[in-house]
């Protein structure tokens, strides 16, 4: 499959599975609404991750294999926790200011 195709494919997947994850309704099911999405998502950046791990490690030095794996990690987890926070805080600072201008409880949320 080649590792550029793997990669491509991987984060189409999981851009596809995040798209079906914003159709998400209050009256859906749990297995077209939750299980499919997670299970798009999961292939595709299982997929993807594999490809960038690999691709990091072989194109460096095999004495510098160890720390372009452990760099690769680190930047996925720094960038997930920056991700997560920035998220939070836009939903958190919505949700304040619907509340502050009079909006329902379940409609802020």
């Amino acid at each position: 499959m080649g590792l550029k195709t793997a990669m491509v494919t991987g984060l189409v997947l999981a851009a596809a599975g995040l798209g079906w994850f914003s159709q998400v309704s209050p009256t859906g099911s749990f297995l077209a609404d939750i299980l499919g999405p997670s299970i798009v998502v999961s292939a595709g950046g299982g997929l993807a991750s594999v490809a960038i791990n690999i691709s990091a490690v072989t194109a460096v030095p095999a004495a510098d294999s160890g720390l372009a794996g452990g760099l690769v990690n680190v930047s996925q987890q720094v960038g997930s926790a920056l991700g997560l926070a920035i998220l939070a805080t836009l939903a958190s600072t919505r949700t304040h200011a619907l509340l502050a201008a009079g909006a329902s409880d379940p409609v802020a949320r």
